[in-house]
Parts: structure tokens; sequence; C-alpha cells
């Protein structure tokens, strides 16, 4: 068994994975045009946040149950230096991990308030080259020549789509909705989410091991634990009340959730 690699720890699936991640990505981007949607409504990101990990919550307990799978029994994550995990060990790269994904949402989310949704999503898109090299010095993984290529071809790609500028005639059309500020500050925003979204990579590549339905439950129960408590304690404070929308509010809250679900369903599955 190679180094590193635990008992029922799954083998590479590559087309599997490039399939998955692709998805994942386009659900982000039905994740932000929904929550794009849902704003114009009211809501606000903490709430999106804690909606979407309550949804997550209420399918993967179920899920859980049906295939039999308990979640503190069949947490699996890889040790260090080849040495299997211990509780604590596995106990915190699943927090980790969950921490991760929540600030990946958060910040995703939050950016599309100042750059175009596309532009988020191609600085957001970095994550597979911070994942390659934290791979590498953290995992072990190796990088091949014909990776170290193609990553160089669409780091160039990625830059010159983000300092396209919109043609004259577009730009007569359309008034800026966003000053120069936030757009500069979208821009740093959205880099360091794609390195906080690498890290949550790695750390799913830790939990190569465990089922997705367990990563995604134990994600989900610290995504709408800890946000819900500080919205509650926002609202005690600031006597805002919280959740009370249009229908609206609520279908494009809805839709914003399941596309998430799916994007988290494919993006643990790719790694």
């Amino acid at each position: 068994m190679p180094a590193g690699q635990e008992k029922g720890e799954k083998k590479d699936n590559r087309l599997l994975a490039i399939i998955s991640i692709n998805i994942s990505s386009f659900a982000a981007v039905g994740i932000a045009a929904s929550f794009k949607m849902a704003a114009k409504n009211g809501v606000s990101v903490g709430d999106f946040q804690v909606y979407r990990a309550a949804l997550m919550f209420i399918v993967m307990g179920p899920l859980n149950f049906l295939l039999g799978k308990k979640p503190c029994r069949d947490l699996q994550a890889r040790g260090i230096g080849g040495l299997p995990a211990t509780d604590g060990q596995r106990a915190l790269t699943m927090c980790l991990r969950s921490l991760f994904g929540v600030l990946n949402f958060v910040l995703y989310i939050w950016v599309t308030k100042m750059i175009p949704i596309a532009l988020a999503t191609i600085l957001f898109n970095l994550a597979p080259f911070w994942t390659s090299f934290m791979g590498y010095f953290i995992n072990g993984e190796k990088i091949y020549i014909f990776q170290y290529f193609a990553m160089a071809v669409c780091l160039v790609l990625i830059v010159c789509l983000t300092l396209t500028k919109d043609s004259p005639s577009t730009a007569t059309k359309q008034k800026p909705v966003n000053t120069y500020a936030d757009t500069v500050m979208g821009i740093v925003i959205s880099i360091l989410a794609s390195i906080n979204g690498a890290a949550m990579n790695i750390s799913n590549r830790r939990l190569q091991g465990t089922h997705f339905s367990v990563v995604m439950f134990f994600h989900s129960l610290l995504g709408f634990t800890i946000p819900l408590l500080i919205l509650l304690l926002y609202s005690l404070i600031t006597s805002t009340p919280l959740f009370q929308y249009v229908p609206a509010g609520y279908l494009w809250l809805t839709i914003g959730a399941v596309c998430d679900l799916i994007g988290c369903i494919f993006n643990v599955t790719a790694f």
C-alpha cells in the first residue's frame, strides 16, 4: 500500500474527477446567479449560508441513515507520515474541511456583490493551481510536466480574461454598477477565496476514504449551527428580523441551496 494511503481509501479516477469538478463549477455559477436574485428580495449572505447548510443537513441526515453510514464511525482521514490517523487527526481534518467550506461559500457569495459573476467565477477557479502546489507539499502528490504546461496555459487565459475590457459600444450602453474600489477589493477577495478553496480541496483529499454523505453531514452541521448562532446574536443586538422575505426570496434561496448541494456533492466526489 502506498505511503500515506490508508485502508479503504479510494483509487484515483481522473475521468470522474474531471466530470465532477466541471459540474461543481456549473453549480457555482447557479449559486451566484441565485444569490443575485435573492439579494433583490433582501436576502443577506448570512441568511443564504444558514439556509443552504440547513437544506444540506436535512438531506444528508436521512441519506446517511439509508446508506447505513454512521458519521463518527465512518469518518476516515490520512494520517501523518503514512501512519493511520488518530481520532484527533480525523476530527481536526474534518473540522478544517468544514471551516474552509463555509468560508469558501461566504467569500464567493460576498464577492459577487462587488464584481460580475463571470469575473468572480474566473478568479475563483484559480483554486486548481493552488491545489496542485499545496497537494505537492502537504499530501506529497506528484505534478507531471503536462500538468505544468496545462496550468500555465490556463493561467495565461485567466489573466487575459480578467484584464479584458468591454468594447466602447458595450461600455456606452451599460453604466458601471460597482466602483473601482469595489472591483479591486472583489478581485483581492476572489484570489484569497481561491486559495481557501484549495485548502478545502486538500482537506477533501485527506478525507478521500470517507463517503461524501459523511463529509457533507459534518460540513452542514458546522455550517448551520455556528452561523445561525451569529445571526441570532446579531438579531438580538440590532432587533433585525430573520428570514422574513416575500415568496420570491425563498424561491431563489431554495434554488441556490439546491445548486450548492449539487456542487458540494461533486466537489467532494472529485477529490
